[in-house]
């Protein structure tokens, strides 16, 4: 059977497009004619060849799948890149929904990444995170230059911003816990994009998260809105002016000790 594949979620930080579908779906490769077998002897007639059966490609089933709205949206599918001009086995709905529920949700892998990148922080603070992050020139540098910073700065540093790191942490987990919960949320009650082969043509949903799953036949797009989840963005804002209270303690701390 074929598996499911999975889309690039989008991120949590900012408004993205309604998510990629997944690239289109191919089924079974069509069957080649036999080979002609050699005669026995030479009065037995050759074995004859048989034809190969036609299967259906994706544009032909969608053609009939949609109708009357077919060429708006073939010409969305091939503006996107995708090739309908494949072998396509419709299998229904019904038949497939529940692997596709298994795949509803963030991750643990992507939840680590979407909090790791609102925290903004590394695990270990270190001289080349100050020395990309806050260049200043030094003041006593006769052809000017950047501040060499020192183990005190970094250990300074480290301590002056650990409550907001705390702080941004929650925060972040909070907000990836929203969004994992809105996406099962619009799995149960069915609000969701769903279509044969490719969402493409037929999304056009604009969020600050979306999802696509692709397999099976069938393809799914979520797409979380600030209008009907505006919890996740006020912790987005939240969290913004967190980050900025940081940085103005970090620069005030350079301030102090360097004179900058």
């Amino acid at each position: 059977m074929l598996g499911l594949g999975s889309g690039r979620a989008a991120r949590a930080t900012g408004p993205v497009g309604a998510s990629t579908p997944p690239a289109p779906f191919p089924a079974s490769p069509v069957s080649q004619p036999a080979s002609t077998p050699q005669p026995l002897r030479t009065e037995i007639a050759m074995a004859a060849v048989e034809a190969p059966v036609h299967q259906q490609t994706a544009r032909e089933f969608l053609r009939g799948y949609y109708g009357e709205r077919w060429p708006e949206i073939e010409a969305k599918i091939e503006a996107s890149g995708n090739s309908l001009d494949i072998p396509y086995v419709f299998t229904p709905w019904e038949e497939v929904a529940a692997q596709f529920e298994e795949r509803i949700g963030l991750s643990r892998g992507l939840r680590e990444e979407l909090v790791a990148n609102n925290i903004g922080w590394p695990e270990v603070l270190d001289l080349e995170h100050l020395d990309a992050n806050f260049p200043i020139e030094a003041l006593d540098s006769p052809l000017g230059g950047p501040v060499e910073f020192d183990a005190a700065d970094v250990a300074a540093i480290a301590t002056l911003v650990a409550e907001k790191n705390v702080e941004l942490a929650a925060l972040a987990e909070h907000q990836v816990a929203l969004v994992d919960e809105y996406l099962h949320q619009r799995w149960r009650t069915g609000d969701y994009i769903k279509a044969p082969f490719t969402t493409f043509g037929v999304n056009d949903r604009m969020g600050f998260h979306s999802q696509s799953h692709g397999g099976l036949g069938w393809a799914i797009s979520i797409t979380l809105t600030n209008e009907e989840c505006p919890d996740v963005p006020r912790l987005t804002e939240r969290i913004a002016e967190l980050k900025m209270e940081r940085e103005q303690l970090i620069y005030g701390y350079l301030a102090e000790r360097y004179g900058r």
